[in-house]
């Protein structure tokens, strides 16, 4: 039987670093090779058969490598990208996971065999496109804790009893005695709502497949609270700062409410650690209310309502 060796059109698909950029060049390629190998119709239907097999088993090493390939191209895109809220989800991120898409799709289509070790090749196709979109939400949720996780590193500045908590304090009740002192402003929060909103906004209208948005912003959802929470409990101890409390009380409302209006279930939104953050958050309020004189209008209040200042 003769060998056949992979064309040099296909070689620079493998050679790309960018699953994105050539995975339609590639899967329309592959399926007009296919075609054109059917349409020969080899008089030889022992040799026909095996060189359809050998196209097809070629095909499915072409799709698994762009699968890896994009996947690799996914995470050193957000390895290298900013981990403040000035992040933002580029297209390219957006494509990469349609490259998923369309690479299941295609691998029914051009990996499809009746039996044998062949089938079991193309399930196997099916398991690692399944498992690298599971990398790839995985990477992207990792992303997002990192930046919440600046946040809060910014507000643990004025975690009581640190030096500069202890010297602000003192320089603003000083000061204060001459002129009036401007508080820190919502800045922090505002941020990072944007980034938020920016965020989701890309990905719901970019990537193509409701499954994947709908299992990331789950996860993004869940990860990112139960960062919250960890971080209120590690200072269960503590009386937090008003300006912390601010800042947390606008992120976990206008998280609550964006989650909600992009379709997270009710039972993941009510989980037990948003319980533990609003119950914490809301009896901060009630403390600080009486020690500061009132919140300025910021409240967990009906938190789980639409706020009339979010458009």
């Amino acid at each position: 039987m003769p060998s056949f060796s992979t064309p040099s059109w296909m070689a620079a698909i493998y050679d790309s670093d960018n699953g994105s950029g050539t995975s339609e060049d590639l899967f329309w390629k592959l399926d007009a090779l296919q075609t054109f190998i059917r349409d020969l119709h080899w008089p030889e239907d022992e040799f026909a058969k095996h060189l359809e097999s050998r196209i097809q088993l070629m095909s499915s090493n072409m799709i698994e490598n762009c699968v890896k390939r994009t996947k690799m191209a996914f995470e050193s895109k957000l390895t290298k990208s900013s981990k403040s809220t000035d992040f933002r989800i580029s297209p390219t991120l957006c494509t990469m996971f349609n490259v998923m898409v369309d690479a299941k799709d295609q691998s029914a289509k051009l990996c499809a065999m009746e039996m044998g070790q062949e089938k079991q090749y193309h399930t196997q196709i099916d398991e690692l496109i399944e498992e690298s979109v599971k990398d790839m939400i995985q990477f992207l949720v990792a992303k997002f804790a990192a930046i919440l996780d600046g946040v809060l590193a910014k507000i643990s500045r004025y975690d009581e009893g640190t030096l500069f908590s202890s010297f602000l304090s003192f320089t603003v009740k000083a000061a204060s005695k001459y002129v009036d002192v401007p508080k820190p402003g919502m800045d922090v929060a505002d941020g990072y709502v944007t980034f938020v909103r920016h965020s989701q906004d890309m990905l719901r209208d970019k990537v193509n497949e409701e499954v994947y948005i709908e299992r990331l912003f789950d996860q993004w959802y869940t990860a990112t609270m139960n960062l919250l929470g960890t971080w209120l409990t590690e200072r269960m101890d503590q009386q937090l700062h008003v300006y912390q409390l601010k800042i947390l009380i606008r992120i976990t409302k206008k998280k609550y409410r964006d989650f909600r209006l992009q379709g997270v279930l009710d039972s993941t939104l009510n989980s037990k650690m948003y319980d533990t953050v609003r119950n914490r958050l809301t009896l901060e309020e009630a403390t600080a209310s009486v020690r500061e004189g009132g919140m300025q209008g910021i409240s967990m209040k009906d938190s789980d309502e639409e706020d009339e200042d979010d458009d």
